[in-house]
């Protein structure tokens, strides 16, 4: 096994693979989505969908401050809603690069809200958290605008971008004293159906997962990588770090003071960081919602992101057929 990374210090070697992982695969990943998204068959319109781009959230929005919405031509009625927000380690990828994602929920008959927000290492925790909460606050006062139900709502999210929409379901369901998380309350905004997909969601004590079952090596360094530039002071577990851990949130919580939502969690068996999708099942048990977590054979960290595989398509068959049994009012499609 290659050499961890230890108290935020890398060795040169584990320098060199992260380099090379994120200027290679990462960033041939991010192009190949931003290439593949102007084909003819992948545009909205072709499906017969609206998209309104780079929507800012903020009065003062930066670069990342910003969410494209997508909403179906033509609806009847009030239309669900969905929030997505995207997954890359808290450093990589965009609302642009996760379109297939905001186009699936769409061709579903959902008005869709994809969110950007600040990358680490430039802007650590608790930027993301800041964010993603300041676009919420922004959805509680514009859903209406845009021809959506507020009380039809689910969230969504993969890797950490579950972290991120299980922080904000906490923060709709539980009153707490943080200020992004008083924001977020005070909207009364709250998901009817939740959808964290292969979520890391602890990200501090990083080597838990090699513990838990044999991890390759690179993976084991790009995970502590991903805790290190997000939360660099992670070892300190200072009490200012805890949205950074869901999950432990919501294992030590009390009864929610306003109903969680309907949660479906998948994660593929191959994925090293299965065991927080496990824990957030278990979590789970201890409240009244409905939950599920299905653990899919053979599926990869963010396995469903891929359409083409059979395995990703029954991935999202699975995820809209919970959607559709427990989103209040009409069934989606």
């Amino acid at each position: 096994m290659t050499e961890p990374v230890v108290g935020g210090r890398q060795s040169i070697g584990t320098k060199l693979r992260m380099f090379a992982y994120g200027k290679f695969v990462i960033g041939g990943l991010e192009q190949l989505a931003l290439s593949v998204r102007h084909l003819p068959r992948n545009r909205p319109a072709h499906h017969g969908i609206e998209h309104i781009a780079a929507v800012p959230y903020r009065d003062d929005a930066g670069p990342a401050h910003h969410l494209d919405i997508y909403r179906p031509k033509d609806a009847d009625g009030p239309l669900p809603v969905a929030v997505y927000i995207h997954g890359g380690g808290f450093k990589y990828f965009s609302r642009q690069t996760h379109w297939s994602m905001a186009m699936v929920l769409a061709r579903a008959g959902f008005l869709v809200f994809n969110i950007d927000y600040r990358l680490a290492p430039t802007h650590p925790f608790p930027a993301a958290v800041e964010d993603v909460a300041d676009a919420w606050c922004w959805l509680a006062e514009h859903i209406a605008e845009y021809g959506g139900d507020p009380k039809r709502l689910l969230c969504a999210g993969e890797s950490a971008g579950a972290n991120l929409a299980l922080g904000l379901t906490i923060g709709a369901c539980w009153q707490h004293n943080e200020p992004w998380a008083a924001r977020v309350w005070q909207t009364g905004l709250r998901p009817s159906v939740l959808l964290p997909a292969c979520g890391y969601l602890q990200v501090s004590q990083p080597g838990r997962h090699a513990a838990e079952r044999p991890i390759a090596g690179w993976m084991n360094d790009r995970i502590h990588l991903v805790t290190s530039d997000w939360l660099p002071d992670h070892a300190a577990m200072k009490p200012e770090n805890a949205w950074a851990d869901p999950l432990v949130l919501l294992e030590q919580a009390g009864p929610p003071d306003r109903p969680l939502p309907a949660t479906f969690a998948l994660v593929g068996d191959k994925d090293p960081v299965m065991g927080d999708t496990l824990r957030l099942g278990a979590a789970l048990e201890r409240f009244e919602s409905p939950s599920e977590v299905k653990v899919y054979p053979g599926g990869i960290h963010t396995f469903h992101a891929f359409r083409i595989t059979d395995l990703a398509r029954q991935a999202w068959d699975d995820q809209l057929a919970f959607v559709a049994a427990y989103l209040p009012g009409r069934d989606v499609d």
